[in-house]
């Protein structure tokens, strides 16, 4: 998997930084897309410049969009009856 993906990397005309980190900048050298667990403890995440994403979607007509999901299994007091799961998703843009 690339992160970010090729056509974003070439619209937002991003470069990889150094390689010890998962950072692309602009041509001013301004950080504009990382993943900050590289640096510092905690789960993974595509970070992105705001501004400079919602700029390049107006310009090619496209929206953000979220989709979310995850899965909450159920179990008894002690953990030794499993009733099930309940599956979470929602969509947002």
């Amino acid at each position: 998997m690339r992160v970010p993906s090729p056509w974003l990397s070439k619209k937002m005309e991003l470069w990889f930084t150094d390689g010890r980190r998962i950072d692309y900048v602009d041509a001013t050298g301004q950080r504009v897309f990382f993943d900050p667990s590289v640096e510092e403890p905690g789960p993974s995440a595509a970070l992105v410049d705001y501004d400079k994403f919602l700029t390049l979607l107006k310009a090619i007509d496209l929206t953000m969009l979220w989709s979310i999901g995850g899965e909450k299994g159920l179990y008894g007091e002690h953990g030794d009856k499993f009733d099930g799961r309940q599956v979470l998703g929602a969509v947002y843009y």
